[in-house]
């Protein structure tokens, strides 16, 4: 089972599953770093979603992270962390 990177809380890790491809934006998405296989941690769940990505913060509108699949059992997973959002 999945769920989708917009769905999930501040404060947890989620490993990205798939990023639909027949979505328009999801060449965009791969450009600015999303790929299957990445972990980022959700910095803010609101709209913008912020997500730690390659050690960089960066907001997304929830509707473009509608499209980007995480398994359901790996989004209770949390980083170790001293950052403050």
């Amino acid at each position: 089972m999945n769920t989708f990177l917009h769905q999930i809380h501040k404060g947890k890790v989620a490993k990205i599953l798939h990023i639909d491809d027949a979505f328009p934006h999801s060449k965009r998405l791969r450009a600015l770093g999303l790929h299957e296989g990445l972990e980022v941690e959700v910095l803010t769940d609101g709209d913008p979603v912020i997500i730690c990505l390659h050690g960089t913060r960066v907001g997304f509108r929830r509707d473009l992270l509608e499209k980007v699949s995480v398994p359901v059992s790996y989004t209770h997973l949390t980083l170790p962390t001293n950052r403050e959002v």
